[in-house]
């Protein structure tokens, strides 16, 4: 489990925040090198929803900062 959490955690800002611009080079990369469809967008990749929700309810809580 801890090996996952240092995996993923590099893709996360201290606000919990991801790092979209990262995952962009990545993925424009991964299409020019034909290893994903040309079609496929950041916004088909990455689903923040949850993200966002849990940000909005650590602020709340003032865990987070606005």
């Amino acid at each position: 489990m801890s090996e996952a959490y240092d995996l993923y955690a590099a893709g996360f800002a201290k606000e919990l925040s991801l790092a979209a611009e990262g995952i962009q080079l990545m993925l424009e990369e991964d299409i020019r090198s034909r290893i994903v469809d040309p079609k496929l967008t950041i916004e088909k990749v990455i689903d923040d929803r949850t993200l966002r929700l849990a940000q909005q309810e650590l602020r709340r809580e003032g865990r987070l900062s606005p």
